[in-house]
């Protein structure tokens, strides 16, 4: 499935979301009054703005828009970008001493990059008294899109050289889940968006691949090099060669977790 294609699709879910809850519901006190007992108290902005400050620990930026619909509810969309650059994962899978794997693995994860990209359209009902403060359950929509570069050594035998070969792993993934929060907002417009695990399925398509000439590499030599990308590629499959080099590809169901964080946010 093409990047362009997935975005496409979660935009023109959240425009449907978006229309058909779009009946206004009445504001408290203002122009509009309600006699209603359920409706006196205090009134809340309509618009939230935050920033994604647990992100700002692994050098994502993430910022979030969610706009009140209803009493009790509100759409969101989220967006968290890392930009190409060193990640935790591969330092610890470089340094661990513990781990069981190949200094070759180790070489990989020392050299690799990792970039992300994760778009999150969300439906929040807030189980209190109204939106959007206090406890609330979140049905959302996740497209994420992963690429991670990293080198790997190999030996030419026609030229009796090692040499180091460059190799490119992408991953989307487009799928749905719920998640559950609470978010605090002040009198001052400040607003804390805390939020727990939130477990989300969906389809998964990986591609692993490298341009190298392998007249040179036996296939022994290539069932080595592929058991040590093992690990970077959580033994999803076997590697595969061609004439061109690797070029490996994953199809099936997939689950992620959303797990704890926090968004600083503002009211308006």
């Amino acid at each position: 499935m093409h990047m362009k294609t997935i975005i496409i699709v979660v935009i023109t879910i959240l425009s449907i979301l978006q229309n058909v809850t779009a009946q206004k519901y009445r504001v408290e006190g203002g122009k509009n009054p309600t006699k209603s007992p359920k409706n006196k108290g205090r009134v809340y902005k309509n618009n939230i703005v935050k920033l994604n400050v647990s992100g700002l620990l692994f050098k994502s930026i993430g910022l979030q828009y969610e706009h009140k619909i209803k009493r009790k509810s509100s759409l969101a969309m989220g967006f968290i970008y890392r930009p190409m650059g060193s990640w935790v994962v591969a330092k610890i899978y470089d340094t661990a001493s513990n781990l069981n794997i190949s200094n070759e693995t180790r070489f990989m994860y020392r050299t690799s990059e990792y970039r992300s990209l994760m778009l999150t359209p969300e439906y929040r009902y807030y189980l209190g008294k109204q939106a959007p403060k206090g406890l609330y359950l979140a049905p959302f929509i996740r497209l994420k899109a992963d690429k991670t570069i990293f080198n790997y050594h190999y030996y030419d035998e026609l030229t009796m050289e090692q040499k180091v070969g460059d190799a490119a792993i992408n991953e989307t993934m487009l799928g749905a889940g719920i998640m559950m929060g609470y978010q605090v907002v002040s009198r001052k417009k400040f607003t804390i968006d805390f939020w727990f695990l939130g477990p989300w399925g969906g389809y998964y398509n990986m591609s692993l691949k490298s341009k190298v000439n392998t007249a040179g590499i036996s296939s022994l030599q290539q069932t080595f090099i592929g058991q040590d990308m093992g690990t970077v590629i959580n033994d999803l499959t076997t590697v595969k060669w061609n004439e061109g080099g690797i070029d490996t590809k994953v199809k099936q169901a997939n689950w992620g977790m959303r797990f704890f964080g926090i968004n600083f946010g503002w009211s308006f």
